[in-house]
């Protein structure tokens, strides 16, 4: 445990709490879920540069966050990991490929959760997720909840020795209309993937609602190239289901996430041809 620095907790604030022993994913799943163990490799994405990719050669489990503080763990979030846990071990080691319609709410903001503290891996490059949605999350700590303009995608990788434990992927769009950079500081796109055995999920965030509405529009292309298979998991896409039905993916069709990325820089439509497949 490491005493207070003065480091604001991303989620609450404190500047005088100490720091947590926060991981970019909890040891309590080491040892319950498969790993390949090929380290944490990252990739960052940005429209009109070269992707960025970093393999690190530890367990996700064994990545150190440092961005929380110890009240922030050790309370609302680990209750929060508490009431999904089980079923994120099911959904990694394929013993399940359905959600329960009573845990949507939960493990969406589980999903929420770990993108935005995989977001402070990539602070030094200024891809830190704006503070409102940290805010946002914290202010719901007692019953956690995705805020307003975050969606939440799921699918099932059919190949985890590809796509290991921690293997996650950070995009950033500002602005989104027009194509024209940096002008509009406020109006941001964050996603994030990031994948669990063979659980992968992609967390989308808008600071506005036209980008929202961008995010909508790319994604309805998106799946429309993939056959639909990903579903929505938050907001709500149960139609009258009690479970929903996590759909695969190959492992080829998880590595073009980047055309989805890309296409929301002008192209509403993103084709999943076009963008070299990650090899790393």
């Amino acid at each position: 445990m490491v005493e207070g620095t003065g480091v604001r907790c991303v989620f609450c604030e404190t500047t005088t709490g100490k720091r947590s022993g926060e991981h970019l994913l909890r040891r309590w799943f080491n040892g319950r879920i498969v790993d390949i163990g090929r380290g944490v490799i990252r990739r960052q994405i940005e429209p009109g540069r070269d992707d960025v990719f970093t393999t690190m050669k530890i367990s996700p489990f064994d990545v150190p966050i440092n961005d929380v503080c110890k009240d922030c763990n050790e309370s609302w979030l680990n209750a929060m990991e508490g009431r999904v846990g089980d079923l994120i071990v099911d959904l990694a080691n394929f013993d399940t490929d359905t959600i329960p319609k009573a845990a949507a709410r939960d493990l969406a903001a589980w999903c929420f959760k770990t993108a935005l503290v995989r977001t402070c891996m990539d602070r030094n490059r200024g891809w830190l997720a704006p503070q409102q949605f940290f805010a946002e999350l914290y202010a719901t700590r007692d019953a956690p909840v995705c805020p307003a303009r975050v969606r939440v995608h799921v699918a099932r990788c059919e190949d985890p020795s590809v796509y290991p434990i921690g293997r996650s992927t950070v995009g950033f769009l500002q602005p989104v209309h027009g194509g024209n950079h940096g002008v509009d500081d406020q109006e941001q796109i964050h996603l994030v993937t990031f994948n669990v055995g063979f659980f992968s999920f992609l967390v989308s965030m808008a600071t506005s609602a036209k980008a929202d509405r961008m995010v909508v529009r790319g994604m309805k292309g998106f799946r429309q190239a993939l056959s639909g298979r990903m579903a929505l998991l938050w907001p709500y896409e149960f139609p009258g289901d009690l479970v929903l039905q996590v759909p695969p993916l190959s492992a080829i069709e998880l590595r073009y996430t980047s055309a989805l990325i890309h296409g929301l820089n002008g192209n509403p439509d993103p084709p999943l041809t076009g963008f070299a497949p990650d090899d790393s």
